[in-house]
């Protein structure tokens, strides 16, 4: 009967030192996958702080405003980006309406751009849509839909933190030369340039 017992005793224990490799070696494998999975989301969350910490600098340095032209029409600010190399700076922007289709026009010598220490920079080159121009911008805008427009200021030197005031006229009539025409200035104020 001794025999019976410690050969029951034996099997078991085989049986559960057998149990017990696989579940270790589970284990290890489980800990080995949850350490790889713990490495990438500390590097997805130090990406996702990183891009917090660049918008929140954004948004807290560069408080600008902006005045449209008119009421029916929003105007929105994209980038303001300086390219030291060609010392330009390309601010981007979207206009948007909700009237009937309107043929928005932008000219060159009504747009200027004026720096922190009274600066002026004038337009090298001028885009509304697809329309790219040195002098004008000139595109129809279907009803509720936003345009991307932008305007390239020359002569801008790196050491220019921001644009006090951009300004510039917009002119517009009915697409289909309906006699409802709005003109008026655009100012967009201390916006903060992105340099390259």
């Amino acid at each position: 009967m001794k025999k019976v017992l410690v050969l029951l005793g034996l099997f078991l224990a085989i049986g559960l030192n057998a149990q017990t490799s696989n579940n270790c070696e589970k284990l290890k494998k489980e800990n080995s996958d949850l350490k790889a999975k713990i490495i990438a989301l500390q590097q997805d969350t130090s990406f996702l702080r990183e891009k917090l910490a660049y918008f929140d600098k954004i948004n807290s340095n560069n408080l600008f405003s902006v005045a449209s032209f008119s009421s029916q029409f929003d105007i929105k600010v994209l980038s303001c980006v300086g390219d030291r190399g060609a010392q330009t700076v390309k601010f981007e922007y979207t206009i948007h309406h909700k009237k009937v289709n309107q043929k928005v026009f932008v000219q060159s010598d009504k747009s200027n751009a004026f720096d922190e220490i009274g600066n002026t920079f004038s337009v090298k080159e001028m885009q509304l849509g697809t329309y790219l121009h040195p002098s004008y911008a000139l595109f129809v805008i279907p009803t509720d839909l936003s345009v991307r427009g932008s305007i390239l200021f020359r002569g801008v030197i790196g050491g220019t933190n921001a644009f006090k005031l951009i300004q510039f006229e917009v002119s517009t009539e009915d697409a289909d030369g309906g006699e409802h025409s709005i003109k008026g200035m655009v100012d967009i104020r201390n916006l903060k340039i992105d340099w390259l």
